[in-house]
């Protein structure tokens, strides 16, 4: 059988799921969105950030967001990334404490 044969397909439910150490890994990465226009995308990428494990949503001047359904609906399952989203006004506020960026 061939990796290939041995990988689960991305859509299945026997995909593995993301386990605490995972997350511990994963724990000191900040995903940074800047100026994000659409409350949508901001609850999109909350949702995809849940399910890769990651947890620290830094949002750099947004628009309003957090009384907009859209935001809440589209991170199904992941309101606690978007409950401790913090909010900045500038990139370098978002960095700070950062070592390494990848854009």
């Amino acid at each position: 059988m061939t990796d290939q044969q041995n990988t689960p397909d991305p859509l299945s439910p026997d995909m593995p799921v993301v386990t605490d150490a995972h997350r511990e890994m994963l724990g000191g990465v900040r995903i940074i969105l800047v100026e994000p226009r659409h409350p949508g995308n901001i609850g999109a990428v909350a949702r995809a950030m849940n399910v890769n494990g990651l947890r620290h949503l830094v949002l750099v001047d947004p628009v309003p967001w957090r009384d907009v359904d859209e935001a809440w609906k589209l991170a199904y399952g992941s309101r606690h990334v978007l409950e401790s989203a913090a909010e900045v006004a500038t990139l370098d506020e978002a960095l700070a404490g950062v070592d390494t960026v990848v854009g």
